[in-house]
């Protein structure tokens, strides 16, 4: 991204923006699933991994 023109990597963080979030959503984990148990650690995940 550093080499491309400034209008070029607006446009390249436009497209890239949302789909950063979904992997995100997708792949971080519960931030109190260690305080739930590891049932639902691994039952989050798997949800995750469905969809």
């Amino acid at each position: 991204m550093p080499r491309l023109s400034p209008q070029a990597r607006a446009e390249l963080r436009r497209v890239l923006a949302p789909l950063d979030e979904e992997f995100r959503r997708r792949t971080i984990r519960h931030p109190r699933a260690p305080a739930l148990g590891e049932w639902h650690a691994e039952a989050w995940w798997r949800q995750r991994l469905e969809e």
